[in-house]
């Protein structure tokens, strides 16, 4: 703004000295020229009939100044036909930042907007520009581009008066390492070894962020062997003529340190965890006696509850080390033999236990316990107490010593609660008292709880959000009503300023159409402008997957009851290649590639390529996805797969064709419907000699069906849960009229349930399934039928070995529970029960013929799921024709079994 009343000082003496006739006339218009209206005529001090003077003026540029929608203001003067002055205000109004581009962009390893802030939806100034030019030359030079220039364009859009900055690049030729010297450190590590350690060699391309590694590298190799303050320098000399870098590497090892325990042996991993000059990378008596302070508290937790720790610094100047001793005493061990809670009537003990650290010993196990640690049991206790509204609540914890036994007691004073007595809004004039008592969840006469009074003050402003006040501020107060002992709790209510959205612009898309975006983000002009909506919006766009980046944000653009909106996007590369191998007990090796294009024309739609292969398997798929199906909210899919299966009973070679829909009514409830084509043919089918046996078709048998499928998914992590439900019910029928050479229809259920269980997750899995041929079918071929057996079925039974039939029923109970006794994290173990079988049909299931399988296993937690090792035993083999089942089966495979 001083920049503004400047340009007017500047200007207003050239008006008055260019127009002289006009000063001291008469006004007789106004017009504003270049505004999207002439509303803001209204707030300027002038008007018609006033007096021409400087200082009117003067007040009418500063007044459309004011309203921050307006770069420039000039005045023109014209003489009026009938006397006066006519005055026309030319306006030019501001623009603002849409969107950056670097071009080329691959001269980054990462989008622009990675890097540095970009004021997309602020007023355009070319200041901003060149902060922005100054710090992408920065990055290029990191990269190597040491040559590099950058020429902003422009690119004006007047309707939306909105600005895309182009950062047009001659980034020259990029800098390659010419020679590496390295100094110090020798008398630790060779010269050659810690140029090793840097990875960098001559003639790689130069890289900051490569080099930053090497020496983080280098500095770690010192301080693992206890070297504190270590520093390693980089001189660069880049070379204009030859585009080279030469580094010179100064390594300074620092201060050697040594740090030892007496009479106590704490292991060095452990050791480098408590004492802090490692992590601060320096030594001073208040790290080593924060140390020793770390050293006391493990002690306690180990059951030394009397041990005594001092410690002591050994200066070695001439050789630039120290050591520091810390000597413990440890004296008797205690062993916790039982955590009493006394007093408690509102919560139960076992409530209360499992949210407090204290522990009593168990098997391998002698407990856990130390002052501290209590005493922030002591806060736990009393804040459960006090989140369920029962104020006073004192909690004292003590414990006994009898023979190196401890007894841990844990006395409760409880509270009691108080109810509320005064429920009261303040400020608030857009939303009526009755609305907001609906909102909060309580009133007058409920118990008084915190955290209800955090939800209700929550509640009002998502409320006031969902209106439009996106500046609204709620301040609960809450005080002791002192004639009848109850809580008031007054809820002050700063609205602000109502807002609806205006325009929404969407700029950054180079690949997706506009109408996407639009239908994804569910943004709308005319609704109210909430800040929530906004990210929620902001969410849906990132999760369709076709953005790198996503930003919405207000116009700074100070308009009255309107926020104009900037959707700003990068796309992302459409096309992925993915790949990977597998192992799967009968199958052994397997191989996975497959190619995609997620965005085809720039309408979310993807199409795929798949290939898998192993020695018994061979797949090759195709799938099309329109995710708005006929311009509704339907998910259409089309695929085609060959394949050629080796199973341990049968052959089979299939062409399938489908068509689905699937329909989302919520993020867990949907319902798919399929229709299909398929063609196999079916070659060396083989006996199961513990399976009933059915009369056989061999050659090419055509299959057409329509079927639909209703899924609930309520499990907190698909690939590793640990509470929740999953449901899946199909039915499927085939028959002539379609096309079909068999006539049956297919029912399958799958209901699995993972609540919590002491220390784990209990899993439980239950299948059903029944195939029901009818008409002239009086068999189903091979490919149709149940088959158990296998790591996700039976486990005591290898793949398919259990059994086969048109009727199927399993359930799968298993718990699974961290091991932290291993030396790595992410280590996991399970023990199993799986029950059932695959029978004939429907009538012949009976439970005197379910299979029996107990078993153990190894998990090892990856981001794809568990790594797993299942040892399954078959607690009742079967023989037949002298052959007997193997008891045990190994299975090692990925993912949980259900």
């Amino acid at each position: 703004m001083k920049v503004q009343t400047l340009i007017m000082m500047l200007l207003l003496p050239w008006f008055v000295h260019a127009e002289p006739q006009f000063y001291g006339s008469r006004v007789a218009g106004l017009a504003l020229m270049g505004a999207e209206s002439q509303d803001d005529l209204q707030l300027i001090p002038l008007h018609a009939g006033d007096l021409l003077t400087s200082e009117n003026v003067r007040a009418a540029m500063q007044a459309l100044y004011d309203t921050g929608r307006y770069n420039s203001v000039e005045v023109d003067a014209q003489p009026a036909p009938n006397g006066g002055t006519n005055l026309t205000f030319i306006v030019r109004l501001h623009y603002y930042f849409a969107t950056f581009r670097l071009e080329p962009a691959q001269l980054l390893e990462r989008s622009l907007s990675t890097y540095s802030r970009l004021p997309l939806g602020e007023k355009f100034s070319e200041s901003t520009v060149q902060r922005i030019v100054d710090e992408t030359k920065d990055l290029l030079k990191s990269e190597g581009y040491f040559e590099a220039t950058i020429t902003p364009h422009y690119d004006y859009d007047d309707a939306n008066h909105l600005v895309s900055v182009t950062l047009k690049t001659e980034p020259g030729p990029r800098a390659r390492i010419a020679n590496i010297k390295l100094h110090g450190g020798e008398q630790t590590f060779p010269p050659e070894e810690l140029l090793h350690a840097m990875k960098i060699d001559p003639g790689d391309d130069f890289s900051s962020t490569k080099l930053e590694q090497g020496v983080g590298n280098v500095r770690a190799k010192f301080t693992g062997l206890g070297f504190l303050n270590t520093r390693v320098n980089v001189e660069q000399s880049y070379s204009n003529s030859a585009h080279t870098v030469d580094l010179n590497v100064t390594a300074e090892p620092g201060q050697f340190t040594l740090v030892e325990t007496r009479g106590y042996n704490i292991s060095t991993k452990t050791l480098r965890q408590l004492v802090p000059v490692f992590e601060e990378g320096a030594v001073d008596p208040d790290l080593v006696e924060e140390g020793r302070v770390g050293i006391d508290r493990y002690m306690r937790q180990e059951g030394y509850f009397e041990a005594e720790v001092s410690s002591e610094m050994i200066e070695a100047p001439l050789d630039n080390a120290i050591q520091i001793n810390y000597t413990i005493t440890p004296g008797v061990r205690h062993r916790i033999e039982e955590v009493r809670v006394v007093g408690n009537r509102v919560f139960t003990t076992d409530e209360i236990r499992n949210r407090i650290r204290v522990r009593k010993g168990a098997l391998f196990n002698r407990g856990l316990f130390s002052p501290e640690i209590q005493e922030d049991d002591v806060r736990t206790i009393e804040a459960i107490y006090r989140n369920a509204g029962y104020e006073g609540t004192t909690v004292v914890g003590a414990y006994d010593e009898t023979n190196h036994v401890l007894t841990i007691t844990l006395q409760i004073e409880e509270g009691k609660q108080l109810a509320i007595d005064l429920v009261a809004f303040v400020g608030n004039e857009a939303i009526g008292e009755q609305e907001l008592r609906n909102t909060i969840g309580f009133r007058e006469g409920d118990i008084y709880k915190p955290p209800a009074v955090d939800q209700a003050r929550a509640a009002i402003t998502q409320l006031y959000y969902s209106r439009g006040y996106p500046d609204v501020r709620v301040e609960p107060l809450v005080n002791r009503i002192q004639t009848n002992n109850g809580m008031g709790v007054t809820f002050q209510v700063t609205e602000g300023d109502p807002y609806k959205v205006g325009r929404i612009m969407i700029t950054g898309n180079t690949l997706t159409r506009d109408k996407i975006i639009r239908r994804n983000g569910r943004l709308y002009e005319g609704m109210p402008y909430n800040p929530e909506v906004l990210l929620e919006s902001q969410q849906r766009l990132y999760s369709t997957g076709l953005f790198n980046r996503v930003e919405i944000v207000p116009l700074q653009q100070n308009l009255p009851g309107i926020r104009n909106l900037l959707v700003q996007v990068e796309d992302a590369a459409p096309i992925l290649l993915t790949y990977g191998l597998g192992y799967q007990e009968f199958e052994r090796v397997r191989g996975t590639v497959e190619v995609s294009h997620s965005n085809l024309f720039g309408l979310d739609r993807s199409i795929s390529l798949r290939l898998r292969g192993s020695q018994k398997e061979r797949l090759v798929q195709t799938t099309f996805h329109e995710p708005w199906l006929f311009n509704h909210p339907l998910d259409g899919f089309a695929s085609f797969f060959v394949e050629h299966t080796e199973r341990p009973f049968f052959t089979a070679n299939r062409i399938d064709f489908s068509l689905q829909t699937l329909k989302r009514f919520s993020p867990v409830q949907n319902l798919l419907f399929t229709a299909s084509y398929q063609t196999v043919n079916l070659q060396d089918i083989r006996e199961n000699p513990f399976a009933q046996r059915f009369p056989e078709e061999r050659g090419i048998i055509q299959i057409a069906r329509l079927g639909a499928s209703f899924i609930r998914d309520r499990r907190n992590d698909p690939i590793n849960p640990s509470t929740g439900t999953f449901y899946t019910t199909t039915f499927q029928v085939a028959n002539r009229a379609l096309g079909s050479e068999v006539d049956f229809t297919s029912l399958f259920n799958q209901s699995s349930f993972y609540s919590p269980a002491p220390k784990g997750v209990l899993a439980t899995s239950v299948r059903m399934g029944w195939n029901h041929p009818y008409g002239p079918t009086e068999q189903l071929p091979i490919t149709e039928r149940y088959f158990a057996g296998g790591s996700t079925s039976l486990r005591g039974f290898g793949l398919d070995r259990a059994g086969t039939g048109n009727a199927l029923a399993i359930v799968n109970v298993e718990y699974r529970a961290p091991l932290p006794i291993f030396p790595i994290g992410g280590i996991g173990g399970a023990l199993f029960y799986d029950t059932g079988n695959a029978f004939g049909k429907l009538t012949t299931i009976h439970f005197s013929e379910f299979t029996h399988t107990a078993g153990f296993g190894l998990r090892y937690q990856t981001p794809i799921g568990p790594v797993r090792l299942d040892f399954g035993f078959n607690l009742k083999p079967r023989t037949e024709n002298g052959q007997t089942e193997p008891r045990l089966h190994v299975f090692f495979t990925l993912g949980n079994p259900f």
